[in-house]
């Protein structure tokens, strides 16, 4: 395990490249988000999927979520968005939300070709973008924790939980919030506001009335 500290300010070109090199080896990084601390790795390895599920002693059958850097790749994964709902994703993405969307093209990949729908992220917070569009790949976004426990603010926290099991730890000082992503389920033709997270359900739906 490597522990790395940033100003998440400030691009940080150096340790971007190291940490995608180690996710394109199937290796697991942890990293501030705006949100809470994250485990990312490459979206369609196997093996490194394999390694998040034990870590986080997660059940296989419950979904990760993909953490992506514009909504084309999101479409490039799961096919095209319809007009409604990429308006919702235009009006509150790069942001806090993790919104849920329907599969309308063949995975390939054996873990994520048992669902129907996807979460989707697309982050608004400087290192995640810069590793995002650096690396010009997927990755699955998952909180950096044992499933159940606290969300970690601090990478600290992160080495004491998890130790040598994660390759590289991206200390980006504390993160503003303890609070996971909100989720919006857009998978059907109803808008369904599933978790309230960084975003509260008031303020979604004050924002949701803006988009024409």
């Amino acid at each position: 395990m490597n522990i790395v500290r940033i100003d998440p300010n400030v691009e940080n070109p150096n340790i971007v490249q190291e940490a995608i090199e180690l996710v394109r080896q199937g290796k697991i990084v942890a990293h501030p988000t705006e949100t809470v601390y994250g485990l990312a790795t490459d979206a369609f390895n196997e093996r490194a999927l394999d390694r998040i599920f034990d870590i986080k002693k997660r059940d296989y059958t419950r979904p990760l979520s993909i953490m992506v850097d514009s909504i084309e790749r999101i479409e490039e994964i799961i096919g095209e968005i319809d007009k409604k709902h990429r308006k919702i994703l235009e009006h509150f993405l790069p942001g806090p939300i993790t919104f849920i969307l329907p599969v309308r093209k063949k995975i390939l990949n054996p873990y994520f070709r048992q669902f129907t729908k996807i979460g989707f992220r697309i982050p608004d917070h400087k290192f995640c973008r810069e590793l995002l569009v650096t690396a010009q790949m997927p990755l699955i976004t998952t909180s950096a924790n044992r499933s159940g426990l606290k969300n970690p603010q601090l990478a600290i926290e992160i080495a004491t939980n998890f130790g040598k099991e994660v390759d590289l730890i991206i200390d980006g000082g504390k993160t503003k919030t303890d609070v996971a992503s909100t989720v919006v389920d857009l998978s059907t033709k109803k808008v369904e506001f599933i978790r309230e997270g960084t975003i509260s359900k008031k303020k979604w739906a004050a924002e949701l009335k803006k988009i024409k």
